[in-house]
């Protein structure tokens, strides 16, 4: 009897056999490869959005208006999203985290890209030389596969969203906003959910060089943060799907969430034509902090086919963990049209990329001047 097949032999009664059970501990130490290729992967295929997402959120603001009066009020929507450039397309498997138990073939799609034939496939080595190991009763390799998934298909990177914007003034030359959005989907592999919220000051600086209001210019300082965080709950066995003959997933209890932090500081300076039109422009910097965490285990569950039956389940735990973070330059401009109670801002800057939001304002309550 072969040293192959004796081991196979074993692997199908592991409770029965220390050497056995020795097998299955080198085997569950395997698995673990599964975390940094996981991390090496997902890196390089949602970087563009990881990088971007929070300064996207963090932009918008109104910088071109100056605060109101205390107990002033105005209502903002604004929709923001960066537009990333050169985005899309296919990696580069070599930059990926390979061993010999782990091989990517086909063409893999970043999260802007089009459509995916990646397979990432998991091979059982053997113990003693590191060869990947055979079914001896077919050949066979021992291996599972996990199909990669396809890009958006929008090859230029973009982060929409829409959120509502409170601006309440408090005296003094300054003004506090608030920013919240809750939101959640079901899908039909399990549920979605994104939160955001944020704050910002704004603080009147010509004040402190003229007390009129009639020149036209505005000068304002601005500070503001962001929180988001888009959580996905898949049904169990959904998420890193294994197929093959010889593993699945099922009974994974995973959950995967992307949150952000931001945060910006600029000087705002602008120019108001008439009562209609006002030219914006700042300038700054941002900063981001991004982070795709999983909680929960992946579950692997080794099969034997010819007796159809689980022979041991080994557990994958922490298997994202990816944090970015980074100061960056903050530049834009914009503009401001309409008068009265309502208003319409476009806004453009650079912050790592390019940023472009669009803002509907509506002052509710306004104090005016005594």
């Amino acid at each position: 009897m072969s040293k192959t097949l004796l081991k196979y032999i074993l692997l199908i009664f592991l409770y029965k056999n220390s050497y056995a059970q020795s097998l299955e501990e080198n085997y569950t130490s395997q698995f673990q490869e599964l975390i940094p290729f996981t991390n090496s992967y997902l890196n390089a295929f949602s970087h563009s959005f990881l990088v971007n997402a929070g300064f996207s959120l963090n932009h918008g603001w109104t910088y071109a208006i100056d605060p109101g009066k205390f107990g002033s009020i105005r209502v903002s929507l604004v929709t923001s999203s960066a537009l990333i450039p050169n985005s899309g397309g296919y990696l580069n498997t070599d930059q990926i985290y390979q061993k010999p138990n782990l091989e990517i073939s086909g063409l893999v799609a970043t999260i802007y890209g089009g459509k995916s034939t990646g397979i990432a496939s998991f091979y059982m080595l053997d113990p003693e030389n590191g060869s990947r190991l055979l079914n001896p009763m077919n050949g066979e390799y021992i291996k599972g596969d996990f199909e990669l998934p396809d890009g958006l298909g929008t090859n230029i990177g973009v982060t929409p969203i829409v959120i509502p914007e409170v601006e309440v003034g408090v005296g003094l030359g300054t003004s506090v906003s608030i920013r919240f959005l809750p939101l959640s989907i079901k899908i039909d592999k399990g549920n979605a959910s994104i939160s955001a919220y944020g704050f910002g000051i704004k603080h009147n600086l010509l004040q402190y060089i003229t007390s009129s209001s009639e020149s036209g210019y505005h000068f304002n300082f601005f500070a503001s943060y962001m929180h988001d965080k888009l959580k996905y709950v898949p049904n169990s066995g959904d998420l890193f799907e294994i197929s093959g003959n010889y593993f699945n997933s099922q009974g994974s209890e995973l959950t995967i969430a992307h949150q952000s932090n931001a945060i910006q500081t600029v000087i705002s300076g602008s120019y108001t034509k008439g009562k209609f039109f006002t030219i914006t422009a700042q300038a700054g910097a941002s900063y981001q902090q991004s982070r795709l965490l999983s909680s929960g285990d992946l579950q692997i569950n080794i099969l034997i086919p010819e007796i159809s039956s689980t022979i041991f389940s080994t557990h994958v735990p922490n298997l994202i963990h990816l944090v970015q973070s980074r100061w960056t330059p903050h530049i834009g401009a914009g503009v401001l049209v309409g008068s009265g109670a309502f208003q319409t801002s476009i806004q453009y800057a650079y912050i790592n990329t390019h940023m472009l939001a669009l803002g509907l304002h509506c002052q509710i309550y306004n104090v005016k001047e005594r």
